[in-house]
């Protein structure tokens, strides 16, 4: 069966660098963001990708994927979706639910961001957004942020 990524991240030579799944869920938790995971690679075999991201409105976990045959239970980073949902969903009502496809819009807004905009202007730091200037954003930069690719 094929599996189908909300978002994939493709370097300019079209590898795949990273898979992303928004479950646009409340009170999404590492131990139901870990079991998501878990599911992932169970049900669909998950390619082997260098990172898999696991975002809410709320939160997001980030897996340095590698071999999906290991298993840690805890993610690589951990962190706060608030500052990516101030700055690409600002006219959006704090502590409403965004439609899935909405949602989508805005981490593929964000990841983005990481891909092309920090490496020129170093408008944000870390403690502004989630992942700026991390082993991720330099592994993402100049790469393409796909919705709903077919892996």
């Amino acid at each position: 069966m094929a599996y189908t990524a909300d978002i994939t991240i493709k370097s300019p030579d079209q590898q795949t660098i990273a898979l992303v799944e928004v479950f646009n869920v409340g009170n999404l938790d590492l131990v139901t963001a870990t079991a998501i995971r878990r599911n992932l690679i169970d049900l669909f075999a998950l390619p082997t990708t260098p990172y898999l991201l696991i975002v809410s409105q709320e939160y997001g976990y980030l897996w340095n994927h590698g071999d999906c045959d290991v298993i840690p239970v805890e993610p690589t980073e951990m962190f706060s979706m608030e500052p990516v949902m101030a700055r690409f969903a600002s006219d959006h009502p704090p502590g409403v639910r965004m439609q899935a496809g909405i949602f989508d819009y805005v981490v593929v807004q964000w990841l983005s961001h990481l891909a092309w905009s920090h490496h020129t202007n170093g408008e944000y730091t870390r403690d502004q957004l989630p992942l700026e200037g991390s082993v991720f954003a330099n592994a993402i930069a100049h790469s393409n942020v796909l919705m709903e690719a077919v892996i």
